[in-house]
């Protein structure tokens, strides 16, 4: 449903460049200050570094590998043969991703086929909502409010309205896991959700898996929020 309210205006060339003018900084003023778009994930890591060598482990603190290290991904089955479908990523997007956030922490993906030390596993997803989880489901209006703007033969219009429904609302998640190839135990655990309605793709998916590694690879305990400002 949707009650709009059209104006028509007719006048001289100068005064209907003089009121597009004003209209088009009108806009500029309504925009201007939505320019950047935060990104908040809610992040929680796990680290569980190998011990050293010793008769007594837990009397040593776990061993952190500096860097630089070297890598190599490890696809479960589903996950060779998975494409990108809707709104969720390739697997080469999550990995792609995945490989400038672990390079700003000093590990790169192994270039030969030699077997590098570390295994990481990337997974992620999207669930699409048909509203925010907090909107009422029974109210008419939804949460749209229409500003338009434009012109024909010599007229000039503007257009308000309230339109029915809502808007889509995206729930992402990524999580890593990094598996020492000796012990097959897994060293490092992070998650990362985010849930809004910018429907951005490899942009948001690469602040996502930031955030995930944020702190890596000795990460702070406990559920935090990393925020990142974009810009539009």
């Amino acid at each position: 449903m949707q009650l709009t309210a059209h104006r028509y205006h007719s006048f001289c060339p100068k005064t209907r460049a003089a009121r597009a003018t004003a209209l088009v900084f009108m806009v500029l003023a309504i925009t201007g200050c939505a320019s950047t778009f935060r990104v908040d994930s809610e992040v929680q890591s796990y680290a569980r570094w190998p011990q050293p060598a010793s008769a007594d482990p837990q009397a040593q603190p776990p061993v952190v590998p500096a860097a630089p290290q070297t890598y190599q991904f490890d696809r479960l089955p589903s996950q060779q043969q998975a494409t990108s479908a809707g709104p969720s990523p390739s697997q080469a997007m999550l990995e792609a991703a995945a490989s400038n956030s672990l390079m700003r922490h000093g590990w790169t993906a192994a270039a030969d086929a030699t077997p590098a030390r570390w295994l990481v596993q990337i997974s992620g997803g999207t669930v699409v909502l048909a509203r925010a989880p907090l909107e009422d489901p029974w109210d008419p209006w939804g949460s749209r409010f229409g500003i338009g703007i434009g012109g024909r033969g010599g007229h000039v219009w503007t257009s308000f309205g309230l339109h029915g429904g809502y808007s889509p609302y995206y729930v992402r998640k990524v999580s890593v896991l990094i598996r020492d190839r000796d012990s097959g135990k897994v060293v490092y655990e992070t998650h990362a959700t985010h849930d809004g309605r910018w429907n951005d793709t490899t942009r948001l998916w690469q602040t996502i898996m930031d955030a995930a590694l944020d702190g890596f690879p000795v990460p702070p305990a406990g559920p935090r929020v990393i925020n990142t400002d974009l810009q539009r």
